[in-house]
């Protein structure tokens, strides 16, 4: 996926992706329980470690330095309500900040867009929601406007995903959106081409290397966390350990299979 995509010799801050984290059980890989993820936080903040404002990166050059200190770069992808009720009390406790990535077309209705084991479905965040965490210091980032996957779409569908969803979180929420996330983590180097056209200035993407940059576009490598994943190893993640890049491609492919849901979608509507 990232084999024809220059590589930057500076590296970014650790960053980690979760999707859900909710006490609601389902028979997927992208969840978390919150009293797991209360501990993880809290040995974080013990650690010293610091949550990092993405946009900052903007204030340095348009080649990205190295952040000093223990912070990392902390997102949610799907924007999905149990963020609000679940995630963002904890996070609250210790003032971590992290970026929620929006699918602009489900503020407020629920998951129809993936195909869930045994019938589960979840609710997005809704306005009002959004509003308190973007006042609470959290970055609104765009995840397409219907979280197609972009690689099946033509040059002109995947402009539209991209740009309304920008225009329509930054009308709703009168901000700035500088980042997008790619739905499936699937993506090519025309997709970043029109990305950048557009106007987004970077973008998380499932890669192996730690950053990358095309031109001024920053693509910052996103460590996806699964139901598997105990806290220890997450915490490894932070300091690179041993083993790290062998994990990492083993995460990098567990991503790939993401794409599956799109297939059992199709046989479960048909």
């Amino acid at each position: 996926m990232d084999s024809d995509i220059p590589a930057s010799s500076n590296q970014l801050s650790p960053c980690l992706l979760y999707h859900k984290v909710t006490s609601k059980w389902e028979a997927g890989v992208t969840w978390t329980p919150p009293d797991q993820f209360k501990r993880l936080m809290s040995a974080f903040h013990f650690d010293g470690w610091k949550t990092i404002n993405p946009d900052s990166i903007f204030q340095c050059t348009t080649e990205p330095v190295p952040e000093k200190g223990k912070k990392f770069l902390l997102c949610f992808d799907d924007g999905y309500e149990c963020t609000y009720t679940d995630a963002y009390p904890i996070l609250e406790r210790f003032d971590y900040k992290p970026m929620i990535f929006i699918p602009s077309g489900f503020i407020g209705k629920n998951n129809d867009w993936d195909h869930h084991l045994l019938g589960r479905h979840f609710n997005h965040l809704n306005l009002e929601q959004l509003k308190v965490l973007i006042r609470a210091g959290w970055v609104i980032g765009s995840h397409t406007v219907t979280h197609r996957a972009l690689t099946n779409l033509s040059d002109l569908e995947i402009k539209h995903e991209l740009s309304e969803s920008k225009k329509q979180l930054e009308a709703l929420f009168n901000i700035q959106v500088d980042w997008v996330s790619f739905p499936f983590g699937r993506y090519n180097k025309r997709i970043l081409e029109i990305a950048r056209e557009i106007g987004y200035k970077g973008a998380v993407v499932h890669i192996l290397r730690h950053n990358c940059v095309i031109d001024d576009f920053i693509l910052w490598s996103g460590d996806a966390v699964y139901r598997w994943d105990s806290n220890k190893l997450i915490h490894r993640r932070l300091y690179r350990k041993p083993g790290y890049r062998l994990g990492k491609l083993f995460r990098v492919c567990v991503n790939w299979f993401s794409g599956c849901t799109l297939v059992w979608k199709r046989l479960f509507s048909s």
